[in-house]
């Protein structure tokens, strides 16, 4: 397709007004209307869509479609704007716009050779105003009145009122409107030419538009010249129109009939210079004028305010192409973003391009009182940085009156700017770097941060500005700026402030000789802390430099004062070193110390004191060395122990969803050889299981893969893998299902049609005689393994998407009375309980209830929670009993005796769903377990069967959890690591007690071979204290005689004894049993 160049289609004038997503109804060659957006400025501006995709005319066949870039040039598309593609879907590109080097090349070259002359910005400006229209449109359709408002109204908001404000009264700006009217009625100049000849060529929509610049040029000149001529005999000879003398017409601005067009029309505002004809009115020549819209969002107070200030000879301040550059000054100034009603221009734009103001200069230090920017005389300070070519400019902005309360935020203060001299003039159009920028929290040379954390003040609790500060007094290159300007008081009638002239820098370079030797700070742990002092100042010596820390957490330094002596100008101390002891009970996290910095120096012929603080933060946490380690895929593998490297050590064995088994050494380094990290073909889902399969020795650990393969590992190598044509998501389980003595493997499929099946696999990659098994229904997560029919082989229990629970026997057969049917999909691995050579299936569903089924397949109990249960179920023998432990949606944590009665103190509601399954062990070994789990939100938790939460957890980290944790001891020092993955790393924290994992379900499925399988043993039965199967006058007379300390007794003897679970033998206990053989 044809299309327009861009150096035809744009008119560049010397200062712009930026309009955004301004609504515009375009005209299509079939008559239909389509509504858009239009947004840019006089150099450039564009049709988009709502969601900021370009859009462009053709010059084929005049309809307008989505644009494309190609060879740095802006083209149509094949897709019509109008017909509701989604751009995003067909894969255009937002926010397309022409390269920067077209931008300013046209920008620039319009004001070549042409000279530019502001209105005086004292004394009073008439303003002549002048009403245009074309030939093929009917009068102004509002009264003169209401034009008139936005530009005298006596006690505004209007262009008079607010130059008079915030002039100080030096400033009166009055419009006074062309041709003459009534104010009830509206009168015009009425252009011979339609709209059309104002706009761009197109070939088949607009044959009248003009083609390119000259002609754009000719025509707009030529118009304000007709226009001029038309009301040129209405302007009195009396009315003073050259204030300055200069032979010129001070300002004219035309208000022409409608809205903003789009795509270089000249239809846009925008200041400029008549250069190209001679138009004068009483002798007095027309040279520059605005040009301004009629209708739409621009004909506003707040616009009429920006482009009268470009008159005035102010420059804008915002990025005229770079709108992804941070933003300079923002809402701190009219030049840079106003709205309908505008705010106050900052203090350099009325000190430096207005003439209002004056600077005073505290660059030599004190203390300063400053009045408010609305009054007119010692409202602004100046204070001069390092580089000679840059200072900062200090404004009281109290956002009083009816403009500057639309400057950002709510608060009052000081208002900081930095000056950029060699940008002098040319505001910020090209910046970044640029003339005027403004400090506020978040500010970077990369990030636009907080407008309205602009405001320092003592209520803000912002009081410092300097080169540690948030914002920091950088300079344009992003370099240190070398001022302290500390103490800013309250904002009141004035604010006070002062600037020190020495600036001490402390600098932490971080903490060392912790207690256990691997350089993470734990709680209790000792460490060094390393200093040094920075003198930032050029020329002032600072004395008797003393540092003292302190934190408002329990941190104990037993030498709190570093004596750092006395420093020249940009003279840095040796480093010093000082110790901290960090309490058992300190919070886990970024915690922040402070060292307070006294000195005395010599300013004037004054001594004078330096107070400041330097603040710095230590990392406290329980991770263990090397941990986290990200590599930026989710892991929802919990992990396995196994040496695969050929050393001394066991290695953390998981997988993640980039595909590949990946192999950790105990101090968090990766393990790279020629297997690891083994690439599969798709994402792992599951977790590793290990046993030695094949009986030859040597550990094997095998994992399923959504490329539909299952891998087979052992210690050496990889071994093989198996060909299931269905997707392998869950974690498979070992056990023995056959008649040889090696181990199988089984694992469910979970694609649909024919991979809905079972699988079992031998040791050498071989299917089992009589798998896989058609089940007909998708098998999510992992099967549990038991022998339910006393042949000596492992049967196979799992649950499905279409809500069952099965029973298989171990040659494939679905055994009597299964599948159990539930009211939800199965979406956690059951789990299998043996008490009293009784089997029972436990099952969580999505229809919130957890089941215990018996190997009849009938129920023994449903347990009913608040939300769906997609945790698999653990096992913990406490306490003479089996308990059982599970999550639900809700984030709800429960725990269960093995008869489905509620534990003392659950559920707890943890605020956020438990991953994958709860793991047990002892962690500090009080022999009261801890439940360990991640949750969605990041936190790893750790509770006690009693519900009360471990020292030190939950510990938070910014992502969620993916696996269940393994809790093993990786550095073989007798305290336990929690180890599990996230959705970007792996995590290992180290809990700093002696702990113990053994005889617990201490791992994802209870063991590495994941069978899910737990045999509860009764320590006793209450009450039968002999151990005859009876409870009666000889189980008396045997309790009786550990009261009366005959005879000790064994364990045992104590948990059948101690009814009362009061850990004493007594007479209570007596009554009870007495109790229990009456009322048995």
């Amino acid at each position: 397709m044809k299309y327009f160049s861009f150096l035809m289609l744009i008119m560049a004038m010397a200062f712009s007004a930026y309009l955004r997503d301004i609504p515009i109804e375009l005209t299509m060659p079939n008559g239909e209307i389509f509504s858009c957006f239009v947004s840019g400025d006089e150099f450039y501006n564009r049709f988009h869509d709502e969601n900021g995709y370009t859009i462009i005319q053709s010059q084929e066949d005049g309809y307008y479609y989505y644009a494309k870039m190609i060879n740095q040039n802006i083209v149509p598309s094949t897709y019509r704007a109008d017909l509701n593609y989604n751009p995003q879907a067909l894969g255009f590109t937002k926010n397309i716009i022409i390269p920067k080097d077209q931008y300013l090349s046209i920008r620039e070259r319009k004001w070549a050779g042409i000279e530019r002359r502001d209105a005086p910005t004292i004394g009073t400006v008439n303003n002549l105003n002048v009403f245009i229209r074309f030939a093929d449109e009917q009068e102004f359709g509002n009264a003169r009145s209401y034009y008139d408002e936005p530009f005298n109204s006596e006690n505004g908001p209007s262009m008079k009122h607010y130059f008079d404000e915030v002039s100080y009264g030096l400033l009166t700006v009055n419009t006074i409107h062309y041709p003459i009217c009534d104010d009830d009625s509206n009168l015009s100049y009425q252009d011979g030419y339609p709209r059309s000849y104002y706009q761009p060529y197109n070939a088949v929509t607009n044959l009248n538009g003009y083609s390119n610049d000259n002609q754009r040029t000719q025509r707009e000149h030529e118009l304000l010249q007709n226009a001029i001529s038309f009301i040129e005999s209405e302007v009195p000879e009396d009315l003073n129109i050259d204030a300055d003398d200069d032979g010129n017409v001070d300002n004219v601005t035309f208000l022409i009939y409608g809205v903003p067009g789009g795509w270089a029309d000249l239809l846009w505002p925008h200041r400029w210079a008549l250069y190209s004809v001679e138009s004068y009115i009483n002798n007095k020549r027309v040279w520059d004028y605005n040009f301004n819209l009629a209708s739409g969002p621009y004909f506003s107070v707040g616009t009429l305010c920006h482009e009268f200030a470009h008159s005035l000879g102010a420059p804008d301040l915002y990025h005229y192409w770079d709108d992804s550059a941070p933003v300079a000054v923002g809402g701190w100034d009219v030049m840079d973003a106003t709205s309908d009603i505008p705010q106050w221009p900052s203090a350099y734009i009325k000190y430096r391009y207005f003439d209002w103001i004056e600077l005073t200069d505290a660059s030599g230090g004190g203390t300063f009182t400053l009045n408010p920017l609305g009054l007119p005389d010692n409202n602004a300070y100046r204070l001069d940085s390092v580089n000679p070519n840059e200072y900062f400019v200090i404004e009281y902005r109290t956002q009083e009156g009816i403009y500057d309360v639309y400057a950002p935020g709510n608060d009052q203060g000081i208002v900081i700017y930095r000056v950029n001299n060699l940008y002098n003039g040319q505001g910020n159009a090209n910046g970044p770097p640029d003339e005027l920028y403004v400090y506020r929290t978040g500010g970077t040379l990369t990030t636009s941060g907080s407008f309205g954390g602009a405001v320092f003040s003592e209520s803000t609790g912002r009081t410092q500005f300097n080169d540690t500060t948030d914002p920091s007094s950088f300079l344009s290159d992003g370099s240190m700026g070398g001022i302290n300007i500390i103490n800013i008081g309250e904002a009141g009638d004035t604010i006070e402030f002062t600037v020190l002239n020495l600036m001490l820098l402390g600098n932490f370079f971080g903490a060392m000789n912790d207690s256990d030797g691997d350089g993470i700070l734990n709680p209790g742990e000792s460490a060094v802390l390393e200093f040094n002092m920075n003198n930032m100042s050029d020329d002032v010596l600072a004395y008797a430099i003393t540092g003292t820390l302190s934190s408002e957490h329990p941190i104990t330094f037993p030498n709190p004062i570093i004596e750092f002596g006395d420093l020249d100008g940009n003279q840095s101390s040796y480093s010093y070193f000082s110790e901290m002891i960090l309490s058992e009970d300190i919070s886990l996290g970024n915690i922040p110390i402070l060292l307070e910095i006294n000195a005395e120096y010599i300013q004037g012929s004054n001594l004078l004191f330096y107070n400041d603080t330097y603040s710095f933060d230590i990392n406290v946490s329980l991770n263990q060395s090397g941990f986290p380690n990200e590599f930026y895929f989710p892991s929802s593998s919990s992990p396995i122990m196994m040496n695969v490297d050929n050393d001394a050590d066991k290695e953390i064995i998981f997988g993640d969803f980039d595909g590949k088994i990946r192999a950790f050494n105990t101090d968090g380094s990766e393990v790279n050889n020629n297997t690891y990290p083994y690439s599969t073909g798709n994402q792992i889902w599951g977790s590793p299981a290990s046993a030695d399969i094949d009986l030859d020795g040597i550990q094997d650990f095998i994992i399923g893969s959504k490329d539909k393969y299952l891998y087979f590992f052992d210690e050496i190598g990889f071994k093989g893998s198996y060909y299931s044509d269905s997707y392998l998501i869950g974690t498979p389980s070992i056990g023995n299902i056959d008649d040889d003595p090696e181990l199988e493997i089984i694992i469910g499929g979970y694609s649909s049609g024919d991979g809905r099946k079972l699988f079992a696999v031998n040791h050498d990659q071989t299917p089992v005689d009589g798998f896989p098994v058609d089940i007909g229904e998708k098998i999510k997560h992992g099967v549990a393994l038991a022998d339910f029919n006393n042949n000596g082989k492992d049967d196979i229990v799992f649950g499905t998407d279409s809500d069952n629970i099965y029973l298989l026997n171990d040659d494939g057969s679905i055994a009597d009375g299964f599948p159990f049917l539930t009211g939800g999909n199965i979406s956690s691995a059951p789990t299998i309980l043996e008490v009293d050579s009784n089997l029972l299936i436990i099952a969580g569903s999505n229809d919130d209830h957890l089941y215990a089924i018996n190997s009849n397949g009938l129920l023994e109990f449903a347990f009913e929670a608040d939300s769906n249960i997609e945790t698999s179920p653990s096992f913990l023998d406490y306490d003479n009993s089996c308990y059982i432990f599970f999550g639900d949606n809700s984030g709800m944590l429960y725990g269960i005796d093995y008869h489905g009665n509620l534990l003392p103190s659950f559920p707890i509601d943890i605020g956020s769903n438990i991953i994958k399954s709860i793991v047990i062990s002892d962690l500090d070994l009080d022999y009261i377990p801890e439940l360990i789990f991640g949750t969605e939100s990041g936190d790893m938790h750790a509770f006690n069967i009693h519900g009360m939460t471990y020292h030190q957890m939950p510990i938070e980290y910014p992502f969620s959890y993916y696996s269940a944790p393994m809790i093993y001891d990786l550095d073989n020092d007798s305290d336990l690591e929690i180890i599990a993955g996230t959705s970007l790393s792996i995590n290992a924290f180290d809990i700093k007690q002696e702990g113990s994992n053994v005889d617990y379900w201490s791992m994802f499925r209870g063991d590495h071979m994941r069978s899910g399988f737990h045999v509860f043993t009764p320590l006793c039965e209450y009450g039968d204290i002999n151990t005859d199967g009876n409870i009666d006058i000889l189980d008396i007379l045997e309790q009786i005689n550990f009261i009366l300390d005959i005879v000790t007794p064994s364990e045992s003897d104590i948990c059948a004894s101690d009814l009362n679970d009061d850990s004493n033998i007594d007479l209570l206990d007596s009554i009870l049993l007495i109790n229990l053989i009456i009322n048995p």
